[in-house]
């Protein structure tokens, strides 16, 4: 800063003779501190300048302040367009795999129902891809459960490693007694998977990729300085580091960037990484980065411990519904998607379900006032015009306070601001729905009511 100090000095002499600049030190200990510079041309009575004095402010904390508000913007910005980008995507989701439920259920042949079976799945990795998307902005809508790190870990190097080439060596050291943690299953799959394809990409000509897992205590010492916004105490921690070409200090600061990327045009969107530090901060975590060039990086995941250690039987589904089994209940959708409306329609129906429909909030209020009693309803949240989903709850709760109610939507955070009007016993599904899992939904709805 030498040059530009003598350049800010000389403009002061010739001018107002007051200067101000910010610069960078470097302490003993090797640590850095922003510092705010302002001082002033001090002159005789002749008007000669004789020296320049002022102040040196420490202003680390305050650079540190602006950094996360102007990171907090940008994620803002983000996340609101990713969320009506969601919304319209999520729709279109929710018609395709409707539809596939729809003939796989008339489908005789196992080959043909193998078919709708792959393309339900291609479905439903549309929507990983969207909570993904959502979740470096801090908005996918999670389904924490108790998982066991250690099991998710060796699944994903499992099916992994075909992507790794034959000149990196995998090393990976798993914590016995691991503590659970509660996170949500398939994002945490996603977030090792893409930590892991950061990695090799990190060491074109070969290296050593390490994954390790510990149960760790962050004291106040470890937290100190990093404005984690995470309390001290008991963390599991996942490590994946490799031996590639490291991080210089300035693309280490932009690492968490949405769209920043060091790979060439094409090779990558520079999402990755923002997706897991959504994810892990979402899940009330931190991200810790170590690089050095000509060395290596290690990113280190820290997620809360719950008590106790995980078990393997926590993450297998619990969702297995058989459609002819369920109730003749009578149920309302109401749905401002034409195509969305229909499908769900035709699905509850197969179910065995007595369904009627409506478009708005307001041909809701109508059915229901002069159709048949409704056992349950199940509607969008945010509709074109007229009555949003819950202003329609709030209505019908005024003459049915019992009224069993499953909310549908493709947005991700639609709960923000609704006040009173969703109850804890009421279900919230984001679109695209199994059957079998919107099936569940209702059954325990109807259930919960009944008891």
């Amino acid at each position: 800063d030498v040059e530009r100090l003598d350049r800010i000095v000389m403009e002061a002499f010739e001018g107002s003779g007051r200067f101000e600049f910010r610069s960078v030190i470097r302490r003993e200990d090797d640590t850095e501190r922003h510092v705010k510079v302002i001082g002033e041309i001090e002159r005789d009575a002749a008007g000669e300048p004789v020296s320049f004095g002022g102040i040196i402010q420490d202003v680390t904390d305050e650079q540190e302040r602006e950094a996360q508000v102007r990171q907090a913007q940008k994620m803002d910005a983000i996340g609101n367009l990713t969320g009506g980008a969601a919304h319209d995507f999520n729709n279109t989701l929710a018609v395709i795999l409707g539809n596939l439920e729809v003939v796989r259920a008339e489908l005789d042949r196992d080959d043909l129902r193998q078919h709708c079976d792959a393309a339900i799945a291609a479905a439903m990795s549309g929507a990983e891809v969207t909570r993904a998307m959502l979740s470096f902005a801090r908005q996918a809508p999670l389904n924490p459960t108790a998982v066991d790190l250690n099991h998710v870990v060796r699944t994903v190097a499992t099916w992994s490693a075909r992507t790794l080439p034959a000149t990196i060596e995998t090393k990976m050291a798993l914590a016995e007694s691991l503590w659970s943690i509660d996170v949500d299953a398939a994002l945490m799959e996603s977030s090792i998977l893409n930590l892991v394809l950061n990695a090799r990409d990190a060491m074109p000509d070969g290296g050593q990729l390490t994954v390790e897992t510990a149960n760790v205590e962050l004291g106040e010492h470890d937290l100190a300085g990093r404005n984690d916004g995470i309390e001290p105490g008991r963390y599991v921690m996942l490590s994946v580091g490799d031996t590639g070409h490291g991080l210089t200090e300035e693309v280490a600061e932009r690492m968490f960037d949405p769209f920043f990327t060091t790979r060439e045009e094409g090779a990558g969107t520079g999402l990755g990484l923002s997706m897991v530090q959504g994810f892990v901060r979402q899940s009330s975590g931190t991200i810790h980065l170590d690089t050095r060039p000509g060395v290596g990086t290690t990113l280190r995941l820290y997620f809360p411990a719950q008590g106790g250690t995980a078990s393997d039987a926590a993450l297998e589904s619990t969702v297995d519904a058989d459609p002819s089994e369920q109730t003749d209940a009578c149920l309302l959708v109401v749905e401002d998607d034409d195509d969305v409306r229909a499908v769900l329609v035709e699905l509850l129906t197969i179910c065995g379900y007595e369904v009627h429909s409506a478009g708005s909030g307001d041909e809701a209020l109508d059915l229901f006032d002069n159709g048949p009693w409704f056992d349950l309803l199940l509607t969008d949240v945010v509709m074109k015009g007229g009555l949003s989903g819950i202003e329609l709850v709030e209505r019908l709760r005024v003459h049915c306070p019992d009224l069993a109610v499953i909310y549908l939507s493709g947005y991700a955070d639609w709960t923000a601001g609704d006040g009173n009007a969703v109850r804890p016993g009421d279900l919230r599904l984001t679109k695209p729905v199994r059957m079998a899992d919107l099936v569940n939904s209702i059954e325990l709805s109807l259930s919960d009511r009944n008891t």
